[in-house]
């Protein structure tokens, strides 16, 4: 009886074992596949095979790669190997940027925010698009949004939060070309507080990006 469980343990323990070697090796499949539609698409893009380009992309794309995604968004954009197609290009594009990709995030801001003239409501994807960069840690894009916050441009006006972001680039020396615009909301008494004026002068003396504030 005894011997009866332990060979269906050790039946059980090498079904499990057979399982993560199969799942390890598919996984390995489909990563080498994915590099192998990357290393083809990027092949036939600089030798100006579009088609043969988008349809690699565009399969790495599904498989997860996110250099893919970016690629088939500008070629949609581009109308390079595929009829152009903005809708999908921005659709692909913020696919990306979800992911974290910072260029993208802006790209897509710098987009909204060139044609927001045509649309009122993109005001408010500028906003979006910067703030996203910004959360993942772009300090020029947290400068964007604080200054959106100070014109009230696609998000509600909120001092108090372009503050927030100046004060945190600048003490902690992230950028510190923040102290500038900190200062410049004391000088101008935007923060009035009872020293503003040595507030400003305190954060300008701060600031270290060949800029001068009004101190």
């Amino acid at each position: 009886m005894k011997n009866k469980s332990n060979l269906l343990t050790w039946s059980i323990v090498i079904v499990i074992l057979l399982v993560i070697i199969f799942h390890n090796s598919l996984y390995l499949f489909y990563w080498q596949a994915t590099k192998n539609y990357i290393k083809i698409a990027d092949y036939s893009y600089e030798n100006k095979d579009f088609q043969k380009a988008f349809f690699f992309y565009n399969k790495s794309c599904n498989e997860g790669y996110i250099h893919g995604c970016e690629m088939v968004g500008k070629m949609y954009e581009e109308g390079k190997g595929v009829k152009q197609n903005y809708t999908m290009a921005v659709k692909l594009y913020s696919y990306v940027c979800d992911k974290g990709e910072i260029e993208i995030c802006r790209k897509l801001a710098h987009w909204y925010e060139n044609n927001s003239q045509d649309r009122a409501d993109y005001a408010k994807l500028v906003f979006y698009y910067y703030n996203k960069a910004c959360k993942f840690g772009d300090n020029k894009s947290c400068m964007n949004v604080a200054l959106l916050y100070l014109t009230g441009q696609g998000t509600d006006k909120n001092i108090d939060k372009a503050k927030e972001l100046y004060e945190k680039m600048c003490l902690s020396g992230e950028y510190s070309c923040a102290c500038i615009s900190l200062g410049d909301l004391y000088a101008t008494k935007q923060i009035d507080v009872k020293d503003s004026y040595q507030q400003a002068k305190f954060f300008y003396d701060k600031a270290n990006c060949g800029l001068f504030g009004l101190f």
